[in-house]
C-alpha cells in the first residue's frame, strides 16, 4: 500500500517527462473558486481543483490540464517516488486518490466506511489519515474556521 507525505498546494518540477525522451518544467497548483450558489446569496461552498501545466520541448507553457471542481485537495508525494493528488469528493465525503495525470490511482477512492468479509460496515482507518493529510496543506486559521484541529507534522504521513 502506498503511503503519502509532504502535502502542499503548489509543486514545481524542473525535470518532468513531457513525451518521447524530452523533459521540461511542470507546475501543479490547487485552485479555488466560490460556488455559483454563493455568488447569488444562497448557502454554498467553495470548490477546489488541481491544475497541471507543463512546458513543451521548446520551453513554451502548454494549456493547463485540470481535475474537476470538488472538495479540498492537496498535492502529495507517494512512497513509490511519484506525485499524487488527494481530493475530498464534495457532497460525498470520500477521498479520491489520483495520479499525476488525474486518472485514478490504484485503490482510487477511500471511503469512510467499508464492508468487511462478514458483510458488516466498519470504519476505514485510512480515510481520516488522508483527510488529515489534505488539511495539513492548508493554513492553520482556515482549518480552525472549519473546526478542524490538526496535530501538524513537518512531512505529514499517511
Amino acid at each position: 500500500m502506498i503511503t503519502f507525505r509532504n502535502p502542499r498546494l503548489l509543486a514545481e518540477f524542473d525535470d518532468w517527462p513531457i513525451g518521447r525522451n524530452d523533459r521540461g518544467r511542470c507546475v501543479f497548483k490547487v485552485e479555488s473558486k466560490e460556488s455559483s450558489a454563493r455568488k447569488i446569496g444562497q448557502a454554498g461552498r467553495n470548490l477546489w481543483r488541481v491544475s497541471r501545466t507543463t512546458t513543451n520541448r521548446l520551453g513554451a507553457w502548454c494549456k493547463p490540464k485540470c481535475s474537476t471542481w470538488s472538495g479540498q485537495a492537496a498535492i502529495v508525494d507517494g512512497s513509490d517516488g511519484r506525485t499524487y493528488v488527494l481530493q475530498i469528493a464534495q457532497g460525498y465525503g470520500f477521498v479520491k486518490v489520483m495520479r499525476h495525470d488525474f486518472m485514478d490511482a490504484e485503490g482510487g477512492s477511500v471511503f469512510a466506511e467499508v464492508v468487511n468479509q462478514a458483510g458488516q460496515r466498519v470504519d476505514n482507518p485510512r480515510h481520516p489519515e488522508l483527510v488529515r493529510l489534505i488539511f495539513q496543506a492548508y493554513d492553520k486559521d482556515y482549518c480552525a474556521s472549519l473546526g478542524i484541529a490538526l496535530d501538524r507534522k513537518p512531512e505529514g504521513g499517511a
